[in-house]
């Protein structure tokens, strides 16, 4: 296995943005566009994850896996609609899950959060 490499290692809280670990590309907390309405977070955040994957040579279309936390269930339908426009077919392997952020902001606080693993071929 080839060297583990990470990314924007944060020390004061443990944790690293990226980690590349052989032909696969971890990715934690993406998020976007906060204090917006729900489709534009999501977009927000797929435009997150893009930025952090073109860092390492990847696009969305390399994403296999991603784990969404959202604050409102309700709005998985929002979230699937952008996710069409913007995996346009080459689907991710996708566990969403609700969550209270402790962040939120008011009405239109953080909504959407993604982590992801992304296959380098």
């Amino acid at each position: 296995m080839s060297e583990i490499k990470r990314h924007g290692t944060n020390d004061e809280c443990a944790w690293s943005e990226i980690v590349e670990a052989g032909d696969f590309v971890f990715l934690n907390f993406c998020t976007g566009s906060l204090g917006t309405d729900v489709e534009t977070q999501v977009n927000g955040t797929l435009d997150e994850m893009s930025k952090r994957l073109e860092t390492v040579g990847l696009t969305l279309d390399s994403v296999v896996k991603v784990d969404v936390l959202m604050r409102d269930p309700w709005n998985i339908p929002i979230m699937e609609k952008v996710f069409v426009q913007r995996f346009k077919g080459k689907y991710p392997v996708r566990k969403t899950i609700a969550t209270d952020f402790a962040e939120r902001c008011g009405e239109n606080g953080r909504h959407i959060q993604i982590d992801a693993i992304a296959y380098r071929e």
